[in-house]
């Protein structure tokens, strides 16, 4: 092959075409990809040829010029394009991957042309083997086919009878055309097995010998996988060209040998070009997450969504292969539906979907709060919850997801809404599979956290129905969104009990009286009524959140089953100091409910500069009366808070009395039923304030005794230092701390003082009638409601100790108009 002419000259063209690659930045993985499908064409004429070039017919040569010429042309376009500067190279980028691409269409029609030139000898061949009809064949003849050659026995044109049973026929050759997908082509030419006498007169079987199979290779396509994968590092893979050879490979070892990733399977999914896609004219790009760049179009007149993988072509090609792959084998209605994806002449990767028309959760939620009922938006985060729940669990069983790695992905993960309001679920990001987490809260926590955050404040808590501080949303827009976040909080479960949380959907969904069935729960959700939603959730014990207010709210006014209104003035404003009681409902034993007292306390102050919070436990007197023990050290300055409340232990017991009683109630007393106030929690909170009165005597540097094994004095087997235990020290920046001095303060207490801690009892009460005191015993002594309890003196215990201020507070709850409605 040294000597042949034409394949040294076109293997010293593709030389120079790899030189120049090394040169050029931009579309230079297409023109490398291109430069080793010429190669890889003269690596296959090689292997046919051999030895045998001096053999090789006219029709082969011609076919070998027409290939150095294609060449030729790449060779000078890729020198061109080089030349050129960067920024020009940029402007015509399209025009580049344009003409790349005709020059891999004119590299297919060289192929093409070898194809033609080789199926061409070898009917030429077989011809010249076949007798003609009448004519003797005396001698054997040889036929040459590229490197191959066959000797043909030639017979008399008088055959003997047929007796074989078995007789193969010769195939036709099989014409290869232009196709799609890659394709490796066999022809294979067999010679019919005849039966002749000898001169013994015997039969005996004599067999032609076969043309060997000849491999013909599909170059229509540049995405030939036999070309992308081609190994070049390999020597038996080079043509021997002498000196040619050995730089060839120095090129190629010196280029970007980066191995290409591709799609091998392809599961039966269709692939386009760019060209077939048509964008629809007002098509509104998506900006962010997984589905940002989609464009909404059709292909083949079916209406799809295009997502393009733009950006650097090796990072763009590895995340457009990872959500292939992960498509292929996902099939569930609220994950992406793969309708096909690029092929490998599209310059930009893209897959196409079948979700057209999406938008946004936070966009339907809203649209339907102001057009739709609020047990619609209810059920819509039902809707939405379940099926994320059901997408994941999907997810997680199809790619072997462990229970982490799957909370990363749905809380990653873009989501959209379809035209049939179901959620589609995104593929999460890259580099999210790297990620290692730990959590102590399951999926179903992770899902539920995602839909409260379309709510505002990222459904934290409200307060109250309405913010009267809110002048930016309307009154009864600011009720709709703040009971919806109540009910989202209730009735969207954090379970990590998978199977319990699905039971839970089941009945919130309005299945309360059917048994969970994973297959027969029904797809269609039944419409259902802000009640029978709100009983669903009291059925399950779901719903336990009230609303709360604890500004304004005057202590001890306020008793557990009070029902009740708050009229309303021109701007709705709900001061509680007009709430107008109807009736206790406990008192009057209209309702039944459990109800119990809380009383709890805490002790806070400074400590090695931040302040910091103790709980105080309690002891329980008679009456009621809850007694606390409060150390004080020194120097100490307190803040003690106790709270007292009675509540309403089920609190959905009294969701349920306003839903089924609120009704004729607010018709008895003539207001609204929405308006009805139902108190189930009540109480007060109480601060307290303690301060020390002693000051601490330290000896003076200069006066200081030096006394061997002079310690600290210690009380009670505690230390008293500089910033150790609750309270204020000196009169620094953060106020003042125990007494005491640090490790290493050179200071020396003053013998003979009294720094012994002071032990006092508070005594507090939930009882309007009982007044909070300080003791110095621990016994409580009740006394008559006029008479006011002793007061601890100052000058003698050398202490402050006053209550500082009381609040009330209070938990209610109130429906909305909707819960009246049928």
């Amino acid at each position: 092959m040294l000597q042949f002419t034409p394949a040294k000259a076109a293997a010293s063209v593709l030389l120079l075409i790899f030189q120049t690659i090394q040169t050029i930045q931009t579309n230079k993985h297409d023109c490398h990809r291109l430069a080793r499908r010429c190669l890889s064409l003269l690596v296959d004429m090689r292997d046919q040829l051999a030895d045998n070039w001096d053999a090789a017919p006219p029709s082969l040569i011609k076919a070998m010029k027409k290939f150095e010429e294609t060449l030729q042309e790449i060779y000078e376009f890729m020198k061109l394009a080089a030349e050129q500067k960067w920024g020009k190279r940029f402007m015509r980028k399209t025009t580049i991957e344009n003409a790349i691409a005709d020059y891999n269409a004119a590299l297919d029609d060289a192929a093409r042309a070898f194809q033609i030139a080789t199926l061409i000898n070898i009917h030429l061949a077989v011809g010249d083997a076949t007798p003609n009809k009448g004519e003797a064949v005396s001698a054997p003849t040889t036929v040459s086919v590229g490197s191959r050659r066959t000797e043909v026995v030639q017979q008399s044109a008088t055959l003997p009878p047929y007796t074989s049973s078995r007789t193969e026929v010769m195939t036709d050759v099989q014409v290869l055309t232009a196709s799609p997908a890659p394709t490796r082509s066999a022809t294979t030419t067999s010679v019919a097995i005849t039966s002749r006498s000898n001169s013994s007169g015997q039969s005996t079987r004599s067999a032609l010998s076969p043309l060997s199979s000849i491999d013909l290779i599909d170059l229509s396509s540049p995405a030939s996988t036999d070309f992308d994968c081609a190994e070049v590092d390999s020597p038996r893979m080079l043509i021997s060209f002498g000196s040619v050879e050995e730089e060839l490979l120095e090129t190629i070892d010196e280029g970007d040998r980066e191995e290409e990733t591709v799609i091998n399977e392809h599961h039966g999914f269709n692939r386009y070009h760019q060209s077939q896609f048509r964008m629809k004219g007002k098509s509104r790009t998506i900006k962010e997450g997984w589905w940002a760049g989609a464009l909404e179009g059709d292909i083949n007149g079916q209406k799809s969504v295009m997502l393009r993988y733009e950006g650097e072509r090796k990072s763009a090609v590895k995340r457009f292969i990872r959500d292939v792959k992960v498509l292929q084998n996902v099939y569930h209605p609220n994950l992406p539906q793969l309708v096909g994806y690029s092929n490998d002449e599209t310059p930009t990767p893209f897959i196409l979907l079948a979700n057209v028309q999406t938008r946004l959760p936070q966009a339907l939620l809203l649209d339907s709060l102001k057009n739709a009922s609020l047990a619609r938006c209810a059920q819509l985060l039902l809707q939405f919850y379940r099926d994320t729940l059901d997408a994941a669990l999907y997810y997680q069983r199809q790619l072997n997801l462990s229970d982490s790695k799957l909370q990363d992905y749905v809380e990653t993960a873009s989501y959209r809404i379809d035209m049939e309001q179901s959620v589609i679920m995104g593929l999460p990001p890259p580099e999210i599979d790297g990620v290692v987490s730990w959590r102590n809260y399951g999926v179903a926590h992770s899902i539920r956290n995602i839909y409260l955050k379309l709510l505002p404040n990222d459904g934290l808590l409200p307060k109250q129905p309405v913010d009267t501080s809110d002048e930016s949303t309307s009154i009864e827009m600011q009720s709709r969104l703040n009971h919806l976040t109540v009910l989202a909080r209730m009735i969207l479960p954090s379970l990590d009990n998978v199977s319990i949380v699905r039971e839970r959907l089941h009945k919130l969904l309005g299945n309360m009286h059917d048994e969970y069935d994973d297959e027969e729960e029904p797809l269609e959700i039944q419409p259902m009524s802000l009640r029978q939603i709100r009983h669903a959730a009291i059925s399950i014990g779901a719903h336990q959140a009230t609303w709360h207010e604890n500004t304004g709210i005057p202590p001890n006014k306020f008793s557990v089953g009070d029902l009740g209104y708050i009229p309303k003035g021109d701007g709705e404003q709900m001061d509680w100091s007009n709430f107008v009681a109807i009736c206790n409902v406990l008192t009057e034993d209209t309702a039944k409910f459990e109800v119990s007292s809380v009383a709890g306390a805490k002790q806070g102050g400074w400590h090695n500069g931040r302040h910091q919070w103790d709980e105080l436990a309690s002891f329980e007197l008679p009456g009621g009366v809850h007694g606390w023990t409060i150390v004080v050290p020194p120097e100490a300055d307190y803040t003690v808070d106790v709270v007292h409340s009675t509540e309403i232990v089920r609190v959905p017991d009294a969701w349920r009395y306003l839903l089924d009683a609120g009704k004729d109630l607010a018709k008895k007393h003539g207001v609204q039923p929405e308006d009805l106030i139902l108190i189930t929690r009540a109480g007060t909170d109480q601060r307290f304030k303690i301060r020390d009165l002693r000051q601490v005597q330290y000896w003076s540097a200069s006066h200081a005794p030096a006394i061997r094994g002079f310690h600290q004095p210690q009380f009670g087997g505690h230390h008293f230092h500089h910033g150790q235990g609750m309270g204020f020290g000196g009169h620094g920046q953060f106020g003042h701390q125990p007494f005491g001095s640090q490790a290493g303060d050179p200071r020396r207490l003053v013998p003979g003082q009294d720094l012994a801690p002071k032990i006092f009892y508070l005594f507090t009460s939930s009882k309007k009638d009982h007044e909070p005191y300080f003791s110095l015993t621990p016994m409580h002594t009740p006394r008559p409601s006029n008479e006011k309890p002793p007061q601890l003196n100052p000058s003698v215990v050398r202490c402050f100790a006053s209550l500082d201020m009381t609040w009330g507070f209070l938990n209610y709850v109130q429906l909305h108009a909707e819960d009246f409605t049928e």
